[in-house]
């Protein structure tokens, strides 16, 4: 999927978009597959690729469906959803913890709640934009995070 997604940066898109429309059953299969395992790089190598996909092809739905999954598993490490041994949730330190030991982690869920935002924004649906939005802007102004590099690594 990575590779197809640099396609559709250049000048073979049409034919991009033809091979992710043939596979994209195997695509999602693979991201969910992915979600499931919490296998970061490999989702990160495929997000914008699918999200290019998604936006071009006017699914705009599915896009966020795609996301909001990898959201609902994996974003609540980040952000202190996750439940202590006590069963209840985790506390200030403990998310920031957690962002820290998960720079990818972190990188990843910024990218796929910007692609919510765009998915959302399309949609006429501000008020899920700005939400998502809002989430990629408390990552960024976290004071734990200023010695870290958020940036998307080059994949």
């Amino acid at each position: 999927m990575h590779d197809r997604g640099e396609a559709l940066k250049g000048a073979n898109q049409q034919s991009a978009l033809t091979e992710i429309a043939l596979d994209l059953e195997n695509a999602v299969a693979g991201w969910h597959w992915a979600v499931k395992q919490a296998r970061i790089e490999q989702l990160a190598q495929a997000l914008d690729g699918l999200g290019l996909f998604y936006l071009w092809q006017n699914r705009l739905h599915a896009g966020v469906a795609l996301c909001q999954l990898a959201v609902a598993r994996l974003a609540p490490t980040l952000s202190g959803e996750k439940r202590g041994s006590d069963g209840r949730g985790a506390s200030e330190p403990q998310a920031r913890d957690a962002m820290l030991a998960q720079p990818d982690l972190v990188r990843f869920s910024m990218r796929v709640f910007l692609w919510l935002s765009k998915f959302h924004r399309h949609l006429k649906q501000d008020t899920s934009a700005q939400q998502a939005l809002r989430q990629v802007r408390s990552w960024l102004g976290d004071p734990s995070l200023a010695d870290h590099d958020t940036r998307p690594v080059a994949l």
